[in-house]
């Protein structure tokens, strides 16, 4: 991001600009652009299920979370889990 133009800048202080930013962003429907959710250590064997054509009727992963240390699940999400030999 680069910084707000002069003629906004008056508008918001840069606290106002980041909680709007943050308040925008806990809304749930932005959660599906987010995903799958793949452990670090599973990431070798995911990587082609990642990058390859979605199955018809399923989208492509715009992008995919890549967990790392105890917060990681046990295993690739769902909709990766046949693709993915973790």
């Amino acid at each position: 991001m680069g910084s707000v133009s002069p003629a906004m800048r008056g508008r918001r202080s840069h606290a106002e600009r980041m909680a709007l930013a943050l308040s925008l962003l806990a809304d749930p429907v932005l959660d599906a652009l987010v995903g799958p959710r793949v452990p670090f250590e599973a990431l070798p064997a995911c990587m082609a299920a990642l990058l390859a054509p979605p199955p018809p009727g399923h989208p492509a992963p715009l992008c995919p979370v890549i967990t790392y240390g105890a917060a990681a699940p046990a295993a690739p999400e769902q909709g990766l889990t046949r693709a993915c030999s973790a």
